[in-house]
């Protein structure tokens, strides 16, 4: 088994329970009301480069059960810091990885590649938590599906036409895709599977 030094990872929720159980309660808002935009700060260390609310969200949804795909411009400071706090795995392979941390600088990857669940066992999908360099209400994408009364707009750079046109392949695999996360700062977006986006 591979080792990895402690020396510079810095330091989780001072009460992990606690802090884990806000930040799932909002991880399960953002999903329920797509669109929506709430804070998700902590008081953890997060890695450098790695935004408040991305780094919350992966210590309290990640576990030993689970494996993380780091981006590559994140692998070298992050790898460790999650192997150490959550006890997952870590993954050089998308197509293997439950979650999938991406950052704003990254190419969104062919959702096809990632794990999208099965008929029986649509849970069994990969969840992506993408930082972004501007998330904000209002203007930009277009909103619909379940959880939006009828529409919300949102802004999210750099989700880009590429973008829309692979998520949208994927509403045909329902039960089964792919759930997102926008994260910039300490702010987060829930988009699941079921939400159409429009430009």
């Amino acid at each position: 088994m591979d080792t990895f030094s402690l020396e510079h990872i810095g330091a989780g929720f001072s009460d992990p329970t606690a802090a884990s159980q806000r930040i799932f309660r909002t991880s399960l808002t953002v999903l329920s009301r797509p669109g929506t935009i709430l804070e998700a700060d902590s008081d953890a260390t997060a890695p450098e480069g790695i935004g408040a609310a991305a780094n919350a969200i992966l210590l309290a949804l990640l576990d030993q059960d689970v494996a993380l795909y780091v981006s590559p411009t994140h692998v070298a400071v992050a790898s460790a810091y999650y192997r150490f706090h959550t006890g997952c795995s870590i993954t050089s392979n998308l197509e293997d990885a439950d979650f999938v941390l991406l950052a704003s600088t990254d190419r969104i990857p062919a959702l096809s590649a990632l794990k999208t669940g099965t008929e029986y066992a649509p849970e069994l999908s990969a969840t992506l938590v993408w930082e972004v360099a501007k998330l904000a209400s209002g203007d930009g994408l277009t909103l619909t599906g379940p959880g939006i009364e009828s529409s919300v707009r949102l802004t999210a750079t750099p989700l880009d036409a590429a973008f829309l046109s692979a998520r949208a392949e994927t509403i045909s695999l329902l039960p089964r895709g792919v759930d997102l996360f926008l994260t910039c700062d300490n702010r987060v977006c829930g988009l699941p599977r079921s939400t159409r986006i429009r430009g």
